[in-house]
């Protein structure tokens, strides 16, 4: 019989997500843009081109937010020059984009560096380990939430 685990687990992974969260909005927010937005930058410039609905299936899939939402952020980004859409219909950060995307990553890792500096890497592997099986069985439980 498998002890259960302590209640704390999922409050403190709450916790944890909500207040580097709030870190993130400030910086993106200070930037002008929203988290969508700062997703759909981070996947262009760490993926590459891609089209309107690969993008907004990767969001839906993490739990990024509702479709409707990520698409007007790419339309907020595409209306501001920060994205563009060559013939093919693949999005691409422009000049501009990667201007304001550019720096704010740099803030954004400095504060990760901040928070993650100086943890022993054994805890590390193990916390992501956790963190992988809490996060297949919550999707598991939303795909069946969903199908119901």
């Amino acid at each position: 019989m498998s002890t259960p685990l302590p209640p704390r687990l999922t409050r403190d992974i709450g916790v944890a997500e909500r207040t580097l969260r709030a870190i993130l909005n400030h910086h993106i927010t200070a930037a002008g843009l929203t988290f969508t937005e700062w997703v759909d930058l981070t996947l262009l410039t760490s993926e590459g081109p891609q089209t309107d609905d690969e993008l907004v299936a990767t969001q839906v899939a993490g739990q990024v937010g509702p479709a409707d939402e990520i698409r007007e952020g790419l339309d907020r980004l595409l209306v501001n020059g920060l994205v563009a859409r060559d013939d093919a219909g693949q999005l691409t950060v422009t000049t501009a984009g990667h201007d304001v995307f550019g720096p704010l990553r740099e803030q954004v890792g400095a504060v990760s560096a901040r928070v993650n500096g100086g943890l022993p890497a054994d805890d590390v592997e193990a916390a992501l380990r956790i963190l992988d099986e809490v996060i297949a069985r919550a999707a598991k439980i939303v795909a069946e939430l969903e199908a119901a």
